[in-house]
């Protein structure tokens, strides 16, 4: 089980990165007054992780041979539109602007806003002539990873004498090790290690155990078992 493998990963193109407050003021003009952040990361992550449907879209809005028929809001969006609906529950109502909309024209309101967002948002494989510019591919999101820091998961010392105490970092800025960190089947390199440390008692407190100081200049440590990360190599963490 511990065999090394491989993996083919398809091509993937890069995440959306038009201007803040033009994609704010669309997110104004389209939707809701009252729509939330979590709602609009809903909608905008909707539509990264589906590129292949809005392929499908685009390409039946814009037909091509005899007997295609041009559908602006086609069939497949429909059902991203639908998918959303439940997704969402009663804050889809925040996915249009009027709130006063017929039931039946819910479907095709959402549709109607999700394909111009994706146009905004670059995820649609035509040009302003109508020129096929090659299928859309998977979203890459390596470049908005978020920094991640291993540290204690203490917030105060947890000796009777010091408790409540709060920690400090218990080392300079350019000694704070770096490491690769393994989370379920993601690697992240260059990881920052932190130490607390009470500035009464001494104890040092890790990510995995602490180092509780006795006389003499000795230690005992103590492995956490509610730990949330475990160091298992010279340089290498997982979760």
């Amino acid at each position: 089980m511990l065999l090394p493998t491989v993996s083919a990963l398809p091509d993937a193109g890069t995440f959306p990165d038009i201007l803040f407050k033009d994609f704010s003021q669309f997110i104004q003009e389209i939707f809701g007054s009252d729509i939330t952040l979590s709602q609009v990361l809903i909608v905008l992550f909707t539509l990264t992780e589906n590129t292949d449907l809005l392929s499908l879209h685009a390409r039946q809005q814009n037909p091509k041979y005899s007997g295609e028929i041009h559908s602006t809001y086609s069939a497949w969006m429909k059902c991203l539109a639908c998918g959303l609906q439940e997704r969402l529950g009663t804050g889809q109502n925040q996915l249009f602007v009027h709130q006063d909309i017929a039931v039946s024209d819910t479907v095709v309101e959402i549709c109607k806003n999700l394909d111009a967002l994706a146009k905004v948002l670059c995820l649609y494989p035509y040009d302003s002539s109508g020129k096929f510019k090659g299928k859309l591919k998977a979203v890459s999101y390596e470049s908005i990873q978020a920094v991640r820091i291993i540290c204690p998961n203490a917030v105060v010392c947890q000796t009777a004498k010091c408790k409540p105490r709060s920690l400090t970092l218990g080392m300079k800025l350019r000694d704070i090790p770096q490491v690769t960190l393994i989370k379920g089947c993601t690697a992240y390199a260059n990881v920052q290690v932190l130490t607390g440390q009470c500035s009464k008692c001494k104890t040092l407190y890790f990510a995995d155990h602490e180092h509780v100081t006795e006389p003499g200049d000795k230690y005992t440590r103590v492995c956490l078992s509610h730990a949330k990360y475990l160091k298992v190599g010279q340089g290498l963490w997982v979760d």
